[in-house]
């Protein structure tokens, strides 16, 4: 090959490398930031703390967790009472955790990570009661709380996620449950 010719070539390479840089989208350049409702984003949301004498709808759901762990007996209720405080606390020592008695961000990491994997139509139980009752009280959707996931769970459920930007499949994962309970809508 030519001097000539070598020089046409690579000075044509460095052309169309140019071009190409210039013409790439600026999300190939750097990172574009996450969109509200991310993954990441429901991910990073801090689970709420309570602790005994607080009221929140949030206890009711930890309190139908704790009812399905076999920790806690009575009538879950918005209320964080001294029976909830030695329920979580039975629950901490179970689980190595802390014994403080507070609804802190470890309790609910273990509650709910041990309750939600995938829950879905047709499954039952108190775990599908702390969904209702916090679509319900908290974020409006019109459920009864029965413990059976129905199709109208199932609806409510996708209203809610496209709401809090997560893909709208009906299912409750742990992603969807971080919303719920962290006020990711």
């Amino acid at each position: 090959m030519t001097h000539s010719r070598t020089t046409t070539v690579l000075a044509s390479g460095a052309i169309a490398f140019a071009l190409g840089l210039t013409g790439a989208p600026a999300a190939l350049a750097e990172e574009a930031p996450a969109p509200m409702g991310s993954s990441a984003e429901l991910r990073a949301l801090p689970w709420p703390e309570y602790k005994e004498g607080d009221s929140a709808p949030q206890i009711a759901a930890a309190s139908h967790l704790l009812r399905w762990t076999g920790h806690y007996k009575e009538k879950a209720d918005e209320k964080f009472t001294k029976e909830l405080t030695a329920a979580v606390k039975a629950f901490q020592a179970d689980r190595h955790l802390p014994e403080d008695g507070v609804l802190g961000q470890e309790t609910w990491g273990r509650l709910s990570g041990g309750a939600f994997g995938e829950v879905s139509l047709g499954m039952s139980g108190e775990h599908v009661k702390a969904i209702q009752y916090l679509l319900a009280h908290l974020h409006g959707a019109e459920v009864s709380v029965t413990g059976t996931y129905d199709e109208a769970l199932r609806d409510a459920v996708r209203e809610f996620q496209k709401s809090a930007g997560v893909a709208a499949d009906g299912i409750v994962g742990p992603i969807t449950w971080r919303a719920l309970v962290s006020g990711g809508a």
